[in-house]
Parts: C-alpha cells; structure tokens; sequence
C-alpha cells in the first residue's frame, strides 16, 4: 500500500487505487460457497496461491480438508517472495516519487523508476 500512496497526489485518489487491492482480497469470501464444496478444485488451488488470496483460502481448504505438503510450502513461498518484491518495488517508487511532488508520475516512469532503483 505504500507504493499506491507513492502514486496518488490526493488522498481521495489513493483511496481509489487501494480499492483494487481491497476488493481482490476479498475474493475467498465471495468464492467461499464454492471453496467450501470443492476445496481441491482447479479455482480454489490457484486461490491458495495468488498472493492476495492465498491466506485467507488456504486456511479454509486446511479446515475443510487434506491439503498436500507441497502446496501449501508452494503458497508460502509464494506469498514471501510476493512480499519481499512488493517491498522492494513500493521503496523504489517511493523513493523517485518524493523527487516529484506534486507531479502524478504515469506508467512510463514508474516502470523507470522501478528500473533505476
């Protein structure tokens, strides 16, 4: 979230941008009928290893059945890896964007500023 705040020149407009997150978050919820019933499908699998819903999916499928060893040390490190490039990402942003107050940065220079480090 800190590189969503690094983008947005208004709180308004961050609030907007995080609302992408937020609501990607909450998919398991909205999918937990069908996790529920078919905890080793296809779509609940994958749920378990994107990064946003990963915590909140697997902890249904362990409750409701036997998740294999493997997937769920494929969440983690899923999960850890996403957290540390999220991390390194959002601190390069950050840290052009002070240079450019006031200015919203478009895609172009954030991928630069991604790039420079």
């Amino acid at each position: 979230m800190a590189g969503v705040g690094a983008i947005a020149t208004t709180s308004r407009e961050g609030q907007q941008i995080a609302v992408i997150f937020s609501l990607t978050g909450s998919f398991p919820f909205m999918f937990s009928q069908f996790i529920v019933t078919n905890p080793n499908e296809i779509f609940a699998k994958a749920l378990s290893i994107f990064p946003l819903t990963s915590p909140i999916t697997m902890i249904m499928r362990l409750s409701i059945t036997d998740v294999p060893f493997y997937e769920i040390i494929i969440s983690i490190f899923v999960l850890v890896f996403s957290a540390y490039f999220t991390i390194e990402i959002s601190v390069r942003i950050f840290r052009a964007s002070l240079l450019m107050y006031g200015k919203k940065p478009t895609i172009k220079e954030l991928i630069k500023y991604v790039r420079q480090g």
